[in-house]
């Protein structure tokens, strides 16, 4: 239990000689708090939808890809803003329609406390939004990349990489 718990549901079924199919499901209500340079300046309340289906299992050499299409919704319950500028459109419910690719590799020794190895995760998505006051669209490009080195029998060094980039309509 948290105090932002949240409900998902997955399903999936593997084929004899398809890649496996996914479905999924979640929901969870959140409240945040918006600081600005330390100081208090938003509160935000609001319940997050998310509707998933994907094919999976997709082996390429050392490499494991997916795809499918996901359907985000944020109702926003509560908005307080220290701004004037917060209007009755800005609590509007947001709808995100994405299609996706995504891509990982992992040759870590061990999930947890690897001692050789990288783990690399990346997914490029393209964002629908705004059905009811006109389509907006942009891309999402996200790369993850963990390595451990060893250093001696008992140090390793694990280095992180990780990027994002948001590309098309400024508004989002």
């Amino acid at each position: 239990l948290s105090y932002n718990a949240y409900v998902k549901a997955d399903y999936s079924y593997i084929f004899k000689s398809f890649p496996k199919v996914n479905l999924s499901y979640m929901f969870k209500s959140t409240d945040m708090n918006i600081y600005d340079k330390g100081v208090f300046s938003d509160y935000m309340s609001y319940n997050y939808n998310k509707v998933e289906a994907s094919i999976s299992n997709i082996y390429l050499r050392n490499f494991d890809f997916s795809g499918g299409v996901r359907y985000e919704s944020f109702n926003y319950k509560h908005y307080l803003s220290s701004a004037d500028e917060v209007t009755k459109d800005d609590l509007d419910a947001e709808n995100f329609l994405s299609y996706f690719v995504n891509t990982r590799m992992d040759s870590r020794d061990k999930r947890i406390f690897p001692s050789r190895g990288m783990a690399f995760d990346a997914e490029v998505a393209f964002f629908q939004s705004g059905f009811n006051k006109g389509n907006s669209f942009f891309t999402n490009l996200k790369l993850n990349v963990s390595g451990a080195i060893p250093l001696s029998d008992r140090l390793t060094m694990l280095p992180s990489l990780f990027y994002r980039s948001m590309i098309g309509d400024e508004k989002y």
